[in-house]
């Protein structure tokens, strides 16, 4: 463990960041003693971008539900369709107010728990979607799914959707920034992966400028059901990791 640690926590790759009522020159004398021990010396090994590897698999397992996720590629923390990529997991997913909270929670009380969720990483991403659901309701469920995830693809979303999904992030951003660990949090990924400061109102305009037509091509270049990982963990019923390719691949 400390060779690991020596050979990636070297000077030179680290960032040391603070929020709140500071003063910087106090600051810099206060973590100097702490900084000048650090002189490892090591190479860092060679970054590769994870392989992704998609494919069905069902585990049967006694459990109260059925464990159901899926997940596809999506959007580096660098790429600049991630502000597409965030806006489409509003919509679809991310708020009470998604299309799949609404159509098969709200509207037909198929599962404990539905939401999709946006993850993005320094050279990769992933774009996934989560429900517990009762072993009856595996196979509507998996439908319903299929069937939004096909109305994204083919079917442009309205100005007002997508309005609501830009405000939505925009509040989540400035409510986060009243919180010091956020902040700092915030300047220290900024630095490490754009090497400055990215202001508020930066992103504010990116996001403002995401079109519904982006969306949709950003989403068409990842989704096709040869190109997700599904999962289905619990008291399935039925389903082989074939049967449940196909019946993806309906969708």
């Amino acid at each position: 463990m400390l060779d690991f640690m020596a050979g990636r926590f070297t000077p030179e790759r680290i960032i040391v960041s603070a929020a709140g009522n500071l003063d910087h020159n106090n600051f810099l004398d206060l973590i100097a003693p702490a900084m000048e021990t650090l002189n490892h010396s090591g190479t860092m090994p060679k970054r590769s971008t994870p392989v992704h590897h998609f494919f069905s698999k069902v585990v049967q397992k006694d459990l109260e539900q059925v464990h159901l996720a899926m997940g596809m590629q999506g959007t580096s923390q660098t790429d600049e369709r991630r502000f597409a990529s965030h806006l489409l997991n509003v919509i679809l997913g991310s708020s009470m107010s998604s299309r799949l909270f609404q159509e098969i929670r709200e509207k037909r009380g198929l599962a404990y728990s539905v939401y999709s969720f946006s993850h993005s990483h320094e050279d990769t991403g992933m774009l996934g979607l989560y429900a517990g659901i009762s072993p009856e309701n595996v196979q509507q469920v998996l439908q319903l799914i299929n069937d939004q995830l096909s109305i994204l693809a083919h079917v442009p979303i309205t100005e007002a959707e997508l309005s609501a999904a830009k405000e939505y992030i925009k509040g989540n951003m400035y409510i986060n920034a009243e919180s010091n660990d956020s902040r700092m949090n915030r300047l220290a990924k900024n630095e490490f992966l754009f090497g400055r400061y990215v202001a508020f109102e930066e992103i504010e305009e990116k996001i403002n400028r995401v079109t519904s037509e982006d969306i949709q091509k950003w989403f068409c270049s990842i989704y096709s059901p040869e190109k997700m990982a599904t999962m289905l963990y619990g008291p399935v019923v039925d389903i082989e990791s074939q049967t449940l390719e196909d019946s993806l691949a309906q969708g």
